[in-house]
Parts: C-alpha cells; sequence; structure tokens
C-alpha cells in the first residue's frame, strides 16, 4: 500500500510514529530532553498541572472564607494552607479588567509567575503547601517580570499572616 501519489511505495513498512503523521515523543526522548536540557544549562522544566490547580466553587470559597489576602499592584492574594504536599493557584480575573483576550493575557502572566515562583514560596508550619487564590483590577499592560514581583511580595506578605494567626493559636479554620 503506497503513502503517497503515483505508483507503490518501495518504503511500505508502518511508519515509526504511527500512520496518523504526528510524531509521537517517546518516553526515552522526553527523559533525554529533561536531563540533556538540565546539562545544557536550560534549567529545571516547570510545569503547571491540574494538581496545582484550585478547582471548584468550594475549594475558592475555603480560601475566600480564610480570609488572609495581601496586595501588590494590580494583584490581591488570598492565602490559606492546604495541608498537601504543593502549592495550588487559582485564578479569578473580572471583567473590569478587560475584555477576552486581556483576561486571557492576565491569566497566562500569572500561571507563568507561579510556575517560576513557587519553588520560592515558603511552606506552611506543618511542611504542607498553600492554596493561592489571585484576583486582579485593572491596570494598564505590564511585563513577566513586574507580575513576578507583584506575585511574590503579595504572597510572601500574606504567608506571614497565616504563620503568625498559626502561631498565635488561630490555627487551621478549613
Amino acid at each position: 500500500m503506497g503513502r503517497g501519489r503515483g505508483g507503490e511505495d518501495p518504503h511500505s513498512g508502518p511508519l515509526p510514529w504511527g500512520e496518523g503523521g504526528r510524531k509521537r515523543r517517546s518516553l526515552v526522548g522526553c527523559l533525554c530532553h529533561g536531563f540533556f536540557g538540565v546539562l545544557l544549562g536550560m534549567g529545571e522544566r516547570l510545569f503547571y498541572r491540574k494538581r496545582h490547580r484550585v478547582r471548584g466553587s468550594e475549594e475558592f470559597a475555603a480560601v475566600f472564607a480564610y480570609k488572609v489576602r495581601k496586595s501588590r499592584g494590580a494583584l490581591t492574594v488570598f492565602v490559606m494552607p492546604n495541608g498537601l504536599s504543593e502549592h495550588r493557584l487559582g485564578l479569578s480575573i473580572g471583567r473590569r479588567v478587560g475584555n477576552a483576550v486581556v483576561r486571557g493575557k492576565v491569566k497566562r502572566m500569572i500561571r507563568e509567575a507561579f510556575r517560576h515562583e513557587r519553588g520560592n514560596v515558603p511552606r506552611a508550619a506543618d511542611g504542607g503547601g498553600y492554596d493561592l487564590v489571585v484576583a486582579v483590577r485593572g491596570h494598564d499592560p505590564v511585563g513577566l517580570d513586574e507580575w513576578r514581583r507583584w506575585f511574590v511580595g503579595a504572597v510572601a506578605a500574606a504567608v506571614r499572616v497565616v504563620e503568625k494567626r498559626v502561631e498565635n493559636g488561630g490555627g487551621d479554620e478549613e
């Protein structure tokens, strides 16, 4: 069976990546890319997966009800200890920020700031992570460096408040 026009293909065996025409990555290829990327100075691969997200109205409501929030620039960060091994991010971007294109860009910038700064967010007293819900006010366009600076500043201030609350016996109000 030929794969192209004009007669029989001399290489009639199956394609190494399947018949779909789209090359599939092998596990070895992915592992090597990550390994060699670190060796070549590309740094650690950063991810933002489903386990890193605050999902559902109940989880958002719990973070808002914990009542620890700090603002920097156009960001307001709400923080609550989650008892999990990782920090999670939730986004609350209202229509006042702009149209759908602008809101989408803001979300991408905040996710990128979270991906880069997730390792710098301190752990909770029990060694767990925090649920971070970020709300944004209307603002002039800014670059990623500014988003990262705002994010780190607001999260650090909010985490200090949570630690003080836990230290004074306020504890987790989950």
